[in-house]
């Protein structure tokens, strides 16, 4: 019973650090599109550009570890579905 509380403390982390990642992905891609309405305007500057890339780059890693965590969370369900799963009725009958 131990190792089910360990997998649903798991579970909780990991869907914690998938929630969390998605603000901050919802964060920076509002950035990127407040500054990608800057160029070409007064506004534009390399600062803002990098920014860009900043934010990009940021956007892009927390994506990568949102797969990792969604894989994880994949594994953890089907260790449990496994775990869960009952084992074949015994008849009776010999050689069955």
């Amino acid at each position: 019973m131990k190792k089910v509380g360990n997998k649903e403390g798991d579970w909780n982390k990991t869907c914690a650090q998938i929630g969390s990642a998605n603000k901050k992905i919802k964060k920076l891609s509002s950035e990127i599109e407040r500054l990608s309405k800057c160029i070409g305007s007064s506004l534009d500057s390399p600062d803002n550009r990098e920014q860009i890339v900043q934010s990009q780059t940021s956007a892009r890693n927390l994506c990568k570890e949102n797969e990792n965590s969604l894989n994880e969370l994949k594994k953890l369900y089907n260790e449990t579905a496994q775990h869960q799963k009952s084992p074949p009725r015994y008849s009776g009958k010999i050689g069955e």
